[in-house]
């Protein structure tokens, strides 16, 4: 305790020699520490820190501890100690104006704290306001989402019956078009079983006619080939009864126009002719024709045909092919021979795998 008073002696001596310094921003220091300003040393008879600060002239010392709220005639030694009258005059002016000053720092505070409550008040309705106003519409939206949660469920049935009713309509048509499907099947059914007997007799007509063309053509190679012999025969008498070495000349075969052959594709070809497939009064035949027209050979290559005629018109067997005769004019010199499908002996013998027997 004795210490403790002794630091507020201490602290309290610091504010008295302050306002006798006229230490404006050291006394405020102070006093906000606790120091007393009606405190005074014994041994001096110059009174408190007012008091000094009154006699000494510090107004503003003085102005500062009056707007603290310190009454400087209370509890101090103003009227006993020899102070100026002016002093105390000035003092009290400073006190009625500090007073002055704190009553209109009160009033100004209550108007500002009465304002504020009035701000406030006018925030607080007006968010009341707000939140009322923010209710209103969460209420009406609400209403406008479950209005369209009802229109959507609406909306939803509706298109529900509509694919419900288009399903049907698609069935009835379905059915429709089978049943139309099974009318039309119905009534053509006999028509198509009539074309089919139509078609079955197209078919033995047409088999019919080959197997007549067949004969035909059959018929065709054997009266050419009884005449070739025939032929050969006369050829052969005669040439026994002249007993001459002469060969067989032109008129031994027939000589045949070309406007009675239908030349098709190209089989063969050889330095000096062609092989094609023809076509001589429905019998299929072989033309082997030289590439050089009857004007434009030479007398040797003609004598070499000529050979050639007479060496295939003598020979005849079932294994060698039947020569049939030549075209002769300025435009075309050919052999007509004896058509066979599976191609020359050399095709047979190097180019197939087939097994001879």
């Amino acid at each position: 305790a004795e210490l403790l008073e002794a630091m507020d002696d201490e602290t309290n001596g610091r504010l008295w020699e302050a306002c006798v310094e006229g230490e404006v921003e050291l006394a405020k220091e102070l006093l906000d520490q606790g120091a007393d300003p009606f405190w005074e040393w014994n041994f001096f008879t110059m009174g408190n820190c007012i008091t000094v600060a009154v006699k000494m002239g510090h107004w503003n010392v003085v102005e500062m501890l009056a707007e603290r709220g310190i009454d400087l005639f209370q509890g101090s030694k103003m009227n006993t100690v020899v102070i100026d009258a002016s002093h105390v005059e000035k003092a009290r002016k400073i006190m009625e104006e500090a007073k002055t000053k704190k009553e209109q720092r009160v009033k100004e505070l209550e108007e500002r704290k009465r304002q504020e409550e009035i701000r406030l008040e006018q925030q607080r309705q007006e968010e009341q306001t707000r939140l009322e106003q923010l209710e209103e519409l969460m209420r009406q939206e609400d209403i406008r989402l479950q209005q369209r949660r009802l229109g959507e469920d609406d909306r939803q049935r509706a298109i529900r019956a509509k694919e419900r009713e288009l399903e049907r309509r698609e069935q009835r048509r379905l059915e429709e078009e089978r049943q139309k499907a099974n009318r039309v099947k119905n009534l053509r059914e006999p028509k198509r079983q009539e074309e089919t007997g139509l078609e079955q007799q197209r078919q033995k007509q047409r088999r019919l006619e080959e197997e007549n063309l067949i004969k035909e053509r059959q018929n065709f190679e054997k009266e050419m080939r009884r005449e070739y012999e025939e032929k050969m025969k006369q050829e052969m008498d005669k040439f026994r009864n002249q007993n001459s070495p002469q060969p067989f000349s032109h008129p031994s075969h027939v000589i045949f126009k070309m406007s009675d052959v239908i030349l098709g594709d190209q089989i063969g070809e050889g330095t000096f002719g062609t092989v094609h497939k023809a076509m001589l009064h429905h019998s299929q035949v072989a033309v082997k024709s030289m590439k050089l027209s009857l004007h434009q050979m030479t007398p040797e290559m003609k004598a070499e045909f000529d050979r050639e005629v007479q060496l295939m018109n003598q020979a005849r067997h079932n294994n060698i092919v039947l020569f049939m005769g030549t075209v002769e004019d300025e435009q075309r010199l050919a052999m007509i021979l004896q058509f066979y499908a599976d191609g020359s002996l050399y095709d047979v013998l190097h180019h197939r795998k087939e097994e001879l027997s």
